[in-house]
């Protein structure tokens, strides 16, 4: 065989596997993935064990930058005893960086949403519907980390995020006008935070930085305030990819402490709001794991009201990783003073002959919805 021959070869064969390696990417580029997208929300749908739907529109582009744009998807919850879906998304988009999936870093240049439903429910079994592991399944720490993430810019619209639990008390409405996140400077750990917004009716607003460290955790430092309330969010929540573990430092201030406790509680009694009118101050530690198991440290809190003063200090567990009950507290010291016993009496439906003031100490125990 001669030397052109043996030449001819190798370049028809070099020719033939970049064929084979452009062909595919050809295919997914000029395919119109619009009229596949039940196709597409069905394998979706299997993936995720849910009903999964794409109503209006679907398109995916790989070359010169790879986006991915979908209207009209919902994604329903486990079964019929949930109240609405989990997601609904009229317009949504994603831009990502092709070249750096070869070296395992998912680069997310732009993220979009536009008028989407968020339904975080718990039946009365204790069901999360945004929980997709099922029982047996393995653990997802011992899932293996395929791609490091890095979002350079979000911007999510006129989102509404509907919290309902087993327990009505603590249920809550959260409304996005906006929401974004832009890197800031040149470095790509460094990001800008913006939100506006109300929650359970009250406007909302949060400003401040947040700092990628490591694979998947991030460090803030955030100010936001909250209808009659202000405060300050900073500190870390690592292991982002398996739920989350937070170490936040909290602090707060309110010049109404009875409308930012319905804020946190909705269904907050009259008798309760009234004792709570006054001013507020307060600071506590946030740890725990997002997903299932949070709780307050170091909690110090200073109530200065129209009916009494009131110090508290302890720790408090919110949600316990193996049960989906509320938890007591644990060792949360109270000092209560009033200036006078008779009016604080009254609004409890009681009834006190004398007046005069009046000073109690002691450790509360209980849950959040019986002390």
């Amino acid at each position: 065989m001669t030397r052109i021959s043996r030449k001819k070869i190798i370049l028809s064969g070099m020719g033939t596997i970049v064929a084979l390696l452009i062909m595919p990417v050809l295919v997914l580029q000029l395919l119109n993935w619009d009229k596949h997208r039940e196709l597409v929300a069905q394998a979706l749908g299997h993936f995720l064990d849910r009903e999964v739907e794409i109503a209006e529109f679907l398109d995916l582009q790989l070359w010169p930058t790879t986006r991915l744009e979908v209207k009209g998807l919902r994604i329903a919850s486990p079964d019929e005893s949930f109240l609405k879906p989990l997601l609904s998304i009229s317009d949504a988009s994603i831009e990502i960086a092709l070249t750096p999936l070869l070296s395992g870093l998912m680069v997310v240049n732009d993220f979009q949403v536009k008028d989407s439903v968020v339904s975080l429910q718990t039946n009365a079994e204790g069901v999360k519907n945004w929980i997709f592991e099922e029982e047996g399944h393995a653990s997802p720490d011992a899932s293996p980390e395929i791609f490091t993430f890095i979002l350079n810019q979000m911007q999510v619209s006129n989102t509404k995020l509907h919290y309902l639990s087993e327990y009505r008390r603590i249920n809550q409405d959260l409304w996005l006008q906006t929401f974004d996140i832009k890197a800031t400077g040149r470095g790509e750990e460094n990001r800008q935070v913006a939100v506006e917004g109300r929650l359970n009716n009250e406007p909302l607003q949060i400003d401040g930085s947040v700092t990628v460290l490591g694979s998947d955790t991030v460090a803030m430092s955030l100010e936001l305030s909250l209808g009659s309330a202000s405060g300050t969010v900073r500190g870390d929540v690592s292991d982002l990819l398996n739920g989350g573990n937070a170490n936040l430092s909290l602090d707060f201030s309110s010049s109404d402490a009875a409308q930012t406790a319905k804020l946190l509680m909705p269904r907050l009694s009259s008798r309760s709001s009234e004792m709570l009118a006054g001013s507020a101050t307060g600071s506590a530690s946030l740890k725990g794991r997002l997903d299932n198991s949070i709780r307050l440290e170091n909690i110090v809190i200073d109530l200065e009201a129209d009916l009494l003063k009131l110090n508290a200090n302890g720790e408090l567990d919110l949600f316990s990783q193996d049960s989906s009950v509320l938890l007591p507290s644990t060792e949360l010291a109270v000092s209560v003073i009033t200036s006078n016993l008779q009016p604080l009496v009254q609004a409890f439906g009681g009834e006190l002959l004398f007046s005069g003031p009046a000073r109690a100490e002691g450790i509360l125990l209980g849950s959040l919805n019986d002390f």
